[in-house]
């Protein structure tokens, strides 16, 4: 039965992009933690893994926000001129508005593949956020560009390319690329002292399991990886989704430790 109610909200980002999102939050409006949900790069806020992890997280008490980063979806913005300082700028963004809105900071990052690196490196700037779950993310940001390394040159020579993500063409300019390099997750992920929740398939084809390992060597705080046997990249079952939640909400609500393995 369904325990939330999914409410349509916008906020400006710091460039004055309206920037959409869902907002799931359990019935009685009376949520235990509030949390944001960072989608992958090139989705939208209406992909399977955020739309499903954060209405079963509401359905568990949690209110979960999943919004467009600018330029996709139904945010406003350029995406050729986005970047992951941007990303960053919007969670934070979405942050400060649930707390103007809702009076609750945020205690609660979870971001699939691109959109976990951009949970990590937004936890320097959200002193509030108790914990972040990753779910087929990559250690660092530069490994979305081992997509594209066809079009090095080409991006070099003329400082942009088009690319073409799930039959839609984007423009990808060389400042994107450089900003991927001016961003430390690896220290960002030892400063923070929070709990970090690794979700991984050993049958991800497109982030290997080796990132997960990383990623969890890496955190300073309550940390633990979960081996998601059997599941894609993109998470696309229910019972995955409601699993991520059930492990979050545990913690969360009732101090309990996840297993190391999960069968799908």
């Amino acid at each position: 039965m369904r325990q939330h109610k999914t409410m349509r909200v916008t906020f400006p980002n710091q460039n004055g992009d309206m920037i959409a999102g869902r907002l799931e939050m359990p019935l009685d409006e009376q949520p235990t933690h509030i949390g944001l949900f960072s989608h992958c790069f090139t989705c939208s806020k209406e992909f399977f893994a955020p739309t499903k992890v954060s209405k079963a997280l509401a359905d568990r008490g949690i209110a979960m926000m999943r919004f467009d980063f600018t330029g996709l979806g139904d945010s406003e913005g350029d995406f050729s001129s986005s970047s992951f300082s941007t990303n960053i700028g919007d969670l934070c963004a979405g942050a400060q508005f649930l707390e103007d809105e809702y009076g609750i900071a945020p205690s609660l990052l979870i971001g699939h593949s691109f959109g976990g690196t951009t949970s990590l490196a937004a936890t320097q700037h959200l002193p509030a956020v108790k914990a972040v779950a990753t779910i087929g993310s990559p250690q660092d940001p530069s490994h979305v560009m081992r997509h594209f390394e066809q079009h090095q040159q080409l991006l070099e020579r003329d400082g942009f390319i088009e690319i073409e993500v799930a039959g839609r063409k984007y423009t990808l300019k060389k400042s994107f690329m450089d900003d991927l390099g001016s961003h430390d997750v690896e220290q960002n992920t030892r400063d923070f002292d929070g709990a970090v929740f690794v979700f991984q398939s050993p049958e991800d084809d497109m982030v290997a399991w080796k990132n997960a390992e990383v990623i969890y060597e890496r955190a300073s705080g309550p940390r633990f990886i979960i081996r998601m046997n059997g599941v894609s990249h993109m998470l696309d079952k229910p019972e995955e989704a409601a699993m991520v939640a059930g492990i979050l909400s545990s913690w969360l609500q009732d101090g309990e430790k996840p297993q190391k393995v999960y069968a799908s």
